[in-house]
């Protein structure tokens, strides 16, 4: 084989690399965002407004009456769509990560009501997940730590004792679908927290800046990698338009835990 050749099939090889780097580079992303997906038959467009963000877009919609807003960060979205009569409507939606929110306009004749009302099932996910607010954590009789709050989801179970992390109040890491506690993968604002030494330790922060923990565990993407257990990501709080505050009081009277003895041979 000649020079020129091997010059030639080295350039090739090159390229070629440099393509699977350019491809793998865009799968591994977290997802930090949500999408909006909903049809709107008699409407050419639909505008997305979030009041504590200040964001507010309009998008078209498509000629099979549906339309898709993806990339919006996490939070409350109102959907307006202008009919063709002129009439508007307008529906309120909670974007979260990862996940897409669905918004129908379609004109009923009659509604019936025949049962309680259940969440919208996103069917263009495969994902095992559990996701829990800042709202639904407010109330929800949960210790204020990570570790109790991963515990809520299915399949969930307090790690050995003897892998445990320095700080945590329950002393040890959960176990998520039969694998090992060192097997998890820690997120914050897709951001890969977890200890790279032994697999169990994460940062943290504080309880009352979390907005939305996300436990997943299965079907997840090949972006949450290094976990054959479950991922656990947390979103924090951002800051919007308005003014807010508040007050928290954590108590832990002795009176009210348990003792225990233990008795040698």
């Amino acid at each position: 084989m000649t020079k020129r050749r091997l010059t030639r099939l080295s350039g090739s090889i090159i390229a070629a690399f440099g393509s699977a780097l350019l491809l793998s580079s865009a799968v591994w992303a977290q997802q930090t965002a949500g999408s909006i997906n909903g049809r709107a038959n008699s409407a050419k467009d639909v505008a997305i407004e979030s009041a504590e963000i200040g964001l507010s877009r309009k998008y078209p919609v498509g000629a099979d009456g549906t339309f898709s807003v993806g990339q919006l960060p996490p939070g409350t979205y109102r959907v307006t769509a202008t009919l063709a009569n002129g009439r508007t409507e307008t529906r309120t939606v909670t974007v979260v990560p990862g996940q897409g929110s669905t918004v129908d306009f379609a004109e009923l004749q009659q509604v019936v009501v025949t049962g309680a009302r259940n969440r919208a099932i996103d069917i263009k996910s495969v994902e095992t997940t559990t996701t829990l607010s800042k709202e639904r954590l407010d109330e929800i009789p949960v210790v204020k730590d990570i570790t109790a709050v991963t515990m809520l989801a299915p399949t969930a179970t307090m790690g050995d004792s003897r892998i445990g992390q320095t700080g945590s109040r329950n002393g040890n890491v959960p176990s998520l679908g039969g694998a090992s506690a060192a097997e998890n993968a820690y997120y914050i604002n897709g951001f890969n927290v977890t200890n790279i030494l032994n697999g169990v330790a994460r940062n943290e922060i504080p309880f009352e800046g979390l907005a939305e923990v996300q436990i997943k565990t299965g079907g997840y993407g090949a972006e949450f990698g290094r976990s054959l257990g479950g991922v656990i990501a947390v979103t924090t709080k951002r800051g919007t338009n308005e003014w807010k505050g508040g007050v928290s009081v954590s108590v832990s009277p002795k009176s009210l835990r348990s003792s225990s003895y233990y008795y040698s041979n």
